[in-house]
């Protein structure tokens, strides 16, 4: 059982053992940002496009709010405005 919000989603499909951001449709990977807890997964080359949130595991508690606190610095440094969906 999942949020109404979460089949609006766009899901992109990883290949290989690291997130490359040259698999999201239409986006330079300069322009894009990776938001993960992992460094494993940050492919080689995008370092600087990866902001380090909080490390995250199941079973996931209900105080987690590292990518919360992501949100909140990407909007206080940069010129950006998202949202987190609600449940």
């Amino acid at each position: 059982m999942v949020p109404e919000w979460y089949s609006t989603i766009e899901y992109i499909r990883w290949q290989g053992k690291t997130k490359d951001l040259n698999f999201i449709p239409g986006v330079h990977p300069r322009d894009a940002l990776l938001v993960d807890d992992f460094e494993e997964f940050v492919h080689p080359g995008q370092e600087s496009q990866w902001l380090q949130v909080e490390y995250f595991d199941y079973p996931y508690p209900d105080t987690d709010s590292g990518l919360a606190k992501m949100l909140k610095l990407l909007e206080q440094y940069g010129d950006i405005r998202l949202t987190l969906p609600s449940n």
